[in-house]
Order: structure tokens, then C-alpha cells, then sequence
């Protein structure tokens, strides 16, 4: 027989990068910490990213048909964690790091290790998420830092 917990503690195995998630709508920024990010195609360039249904930022991206995805270095871990607690409204999360409208008017977080800029290409409702497609229009990368990772429920820095 399934077991959920036997399933969640399978996955934990999994490392993961980190991101956070932004739209925007209506002269409002929205923006979630992600950690089911993909890359999907290079031509076209294509990006996925999977959010459960109940969150407010899935009928944002719906509806503005444009995200953005930061990936986070280890020292803004930090951030990840207040994007990702319910506690911090949208405007509280905003007020931490230098953030920039993109041409999609997404929000970018401009020392992160990378951003990509997207148009909504596709959703698919799968389980109790949505996987939304992105079709890249813009990113930048750093080329130094490290990831934030995700692996046993716990944030943890790439050794070298």
C-alpha cells in the first residue's frame, strides 16, 4: 500500500536548486521560493516550474501570462526562507534585496546567481500542481557564488 510520508521522505533524497518565483499584476509583485525548476528546451528556451495549486502566484501567472525565476545564491538563503513563509506579506517580501522590472514587468532580484525573464508558454494541471512553461525572453548570469541548495527539508552551501 502507498505511504505519502515514505513518498516525502523519497524525495527529500533529492537535492534541489532554489528560486524565487516573481509576477506581476496589476501594480503589484508577487513572488514565492521555488525548488521544482527545470530547463525544458533550448530552441525554443524553455523553462519549468511546478507550484501547487493552492497558491495565489499560479492564477497571477495565469492571468499576466509572465514570470520570472531568480536563482538564489547560499548567502541569500535568508530570502528564500522569507519568500517562502506565509507570515511575510508581498510587500514585506519585496523589501529585502534590489529588485528590477524586467520587460515582462516580472520582478528580478539583481545579485542572484542568474534570472530568466519568461512569457507563459503553457499550463498543465497535474496532481495538485500546475506545471507552467516559460518561454525565456531575457536572462543574465553571474559568474561567481554559490547555490542555495535544498536537500532533507534543510538549506545547505555547495562544498568545493
Amino acid at each position: 500500500m502507498f505511504n505519502l510520508q515514505n513518498f516525502k521522505d523519497a524525495m527529500s533524497q533529492m537535492a534541489t536548486g532554489v528560486t524565487i518565483v516573481t509576477s506581476f499584476f496589476e501594480d503589484t509583485s508577487f513572488g514565492m521560493t521555488v525548488s521544482s525548476f527545470t530547463s525544458v528546451s533550448l530552441n525554443p528556451p524553455l523553462v519549468s516550474i511546478c507550484i501547487d495549486k493552492r497558491v495565489a502566484i499560479c492564477s497571477i501567472i495565469e492571468i499576466s501570462s509572465q514570470f520570472a525565476v531568480n536563482i538564489l545564491s547560499y548567502e541569500q538563503t535568508k530570502l528564500g526562507q522569507i519568500f517562502s513563509t506565509p507570515q511575510f506579506d508581498m510587500t514585506q517580501r519585496f523589501q529585502n534585496g534590489t529588485w528590477t522590472k524586467t520587460s515582462t514587468a516580472s520582478p528580478v532580484l539583481q545579485d542572484s546567481l542568474a534570472w530568466l525573464d519568461c512569457r507563459l508558454h503553457s499550463t498543465h494541471d497535474i496532481g495538485d500542481h500546475f506545471i507552467f512553461i516559460g518561454e525565456v525572453q531575457s536572462c543574465s548570469a553571474q559568474k561567481k557564488g554559490m547555490p542555495a541548495l535544498y536537500y532533507q527539508r534543510q538549506w545547505h552551501a555547495l562544498l568545493t
